[in-house]
C-alpha cells in the first residue's frame, strides 16, 4: 500500500511538472511554495540541491516536505533551496550539514572525498541490474554499518538512506557513437571529482575531466569535453542532448545518492517528530527509486526526437567493457588500502547474498 501511494504521488507531481510543465513551473516559481512553511512550525528543516524546480532532486524534496508537514500537522516545516543556492556541490553540502546551515542534504560520488569507502559504489559493472542495485541500497544492515562508521568520523552527519540518483550512468558523446571500449580512446569525458570515476575513463583510454554539474552544459556546447557519463534522465532534464547525440547503454554505474541529516537537528526533536522524519526519508527513497523507470520513457523519446542515437551493446561488447575496466578495483585498493578492503569484501558478500535471493524469487516468478 505504501509503495502504491508513493507512486501515485510521483505521478501527480510528474504530471504537474512535465505534462503540464509550463503551468506548474510558473505557479511554483511565483508562489515559492518550496520555501513556505506552516505558520505553527516548531522546527524548520532546510535543504538545498543543484537541480531546478523540474529536476528529480527537487521533486523528491517536495515528496519529503509534503510527508513531513502533513504527518506532523505542521509542527515541522521544510524549506527547499534549488539551483545550488546554499550548496552547489557535495562538498559544500557536507560542510553546510556540519556547520548547521543545512539540515538535510544528498551527496553522490563527492562523498568519497570525505569518506573514502563510498568509492566502492563507483566501481564499474558491480551490479547486473536494477533489482541488485536497489537490494544493496536498501540493505538496512549494510547501511547501518556505513552510518555508524561515518558518525565516528563526523558525529553531526547521520546517513538516513541511499537511493537512486537518476538511474543508470552510461557514456554519452557529441561526435561519435561508442560501441566498444576502443571508441572511448582520446575522448575528453566529464566526470565528478571521485577518483574511481576518473580512473574508469582512464582505463578505457579517455581523458577524464572533473567539473561541477552546473558547468557541463557550457563545456559540451563549446567543445571543452567530448562527452559525459550520465543517466538519460539527467541528460534530458539539463538539455544536454542539445550537444550529446550518441548514447551507449553499457550500464557501468547505478549512481547512489546518500541522504544525510544533521544529527543535532534530528536529536532536538521529540520522539514522535523524529519518527515522522525518519519515515518520510523512506517515502522519498521509494519515490527516488521509482522515478527513473518512468522518467526515462519520455527521456529516451526526447533524446531520439532531437536526433540522438541509442546503442545497446551485445554481450560480447559488454564483456569487452568489463575486461577493460577490471583494474579499476585494483586501483581503488592500492589507493586506499585497509580503509577500503573491508567494505569491498562486505559489498562482495552482499552481492552474493542478494543474488541468491533474487535468483530464487525470479525462478518462482518464471515457473
Amino acid at each position: 500500500m505504501k509503495k502504491i501511494s508513493i507512486i501515485c504521488l510521483f505521478i501527480l507531481i510528474s504530471c504537474g511538472t512535465t505534462v503540464n510543465k509550463n503551468k506548474s513551473a510558473v505557479s511554483t516559481s511565483n508562489s515559492l511554495g518550496y520555501l513556505e512553511v506552516p505558520k505553527n512550525a516548531e522546527f524548520i528543516l532546510t535543504t538545498s540541491h543543484d537541480h531546478n524546480i523540474d529536476g528529480y532532486n527537487h521533486l523528491a524534496s517536495l515528496v519529503f516536505k509534503a510527508a513531513v508537514e502533513n504527518k506532523s500537522n505542521g509542527r515541522i516545516g521544510v524549506k527547499i533551496y534549488p539551483n545550488g543556492q546554499l550548496a552547489a556541490s557535495g562538498k559544500e553540502g557536507v560542510t553546510g550539514l556540519i556547520n548547521g546551515t543545512l539540515d538535510f542534504f544528498k551527496v553522490t560520488g563527492d562523498l568519497s572525498t570525505f569518506w573514502a569507502p563510498a568509492s566502492i559504489f563507483d566501481l564499474p559493472y558491480i551490479f547486473p541490474d536494477d533489482r541488485m542495485a536497489e537490494a544493496i541500497y536498501g540493505d538496512d544492515a549494510f547501511i547501518n554499518e556505513m552510518r555508524q562508521d561515518i558518525l565516528k568520523i563526523q558525529p553531526k552527519l547521520k546517513l538516513m538512506m541511499i537511493a537512486s540518483s537518476g538511474g543508470w550512468r552510461n557514456f554519452a558523446t557529441t561526435k561519435k557513437q561508442v560501441t566498444t571500449p576502443n571508441d572511448i580512446k582520446g575522448l575528453k569525458i566529464r566526470t565528478v571529482p571521485a577518483k574511481v570515476q576518473q580512473n574508469l575513463v582512464t582505463a578505457l583510454g579517455g581523458s577524464p575531466t572533473a567539473m561541477p554539474y552546473a558547468e557541463v552544459y557550457t563545456s559540451l556546447s563549446t567543445g571543452v569535453v567530448d562527452g559525459a557519463n550520465l543517466s538519460i534522465v539527467d541528460i534530458v532534464n539539463a538539455k544536454l542532448h542539445e550537444s550529446l547525440k550518441y548514447y551507449v547503454l553499457d550500464n557501468h554505474s547505478y549512481l547512489a545518492a546518500f541522504w544525510f541529516i544533521n544529527t543535532d537537528k534530528l536529536d532536538s526533536m521529540p520522539k514522535d517528530l523524529r519518527k515522522i522524519v525518519v519515515d518520510s526519508f523512506e517515502d522519498m527513497r521509494v519515490w527516488l527509486n521509482a522515478y527513473p523507470k518512468l522518467a526515462q520513457v519520455s527521456a529516451f523519446e526526447e533524446f531520439r526526437r532531437k536526433g540522438g542515437t541509442i546503442y545497446t551493446p551485445s554481450e560480447e561488447e559488454l564483456t569487452m567493457f568489463r575486461d577493460a575496466t577490471k583494474d579499476v578495483r585494483s586501483f581503488l585498493v592500492a589507493e586506499y588500502g585497509s580503509e577500503i578492503e573491508p567494505w569491498l569484501n562486505m559489498l562482495d558478500e552482499k552481492v552474493v547474498y542478494h543474488q541468491q535471493l533474487i535468483d530464487k524469487t525470479r525462478k518462482q516468478e518464471m515457473n
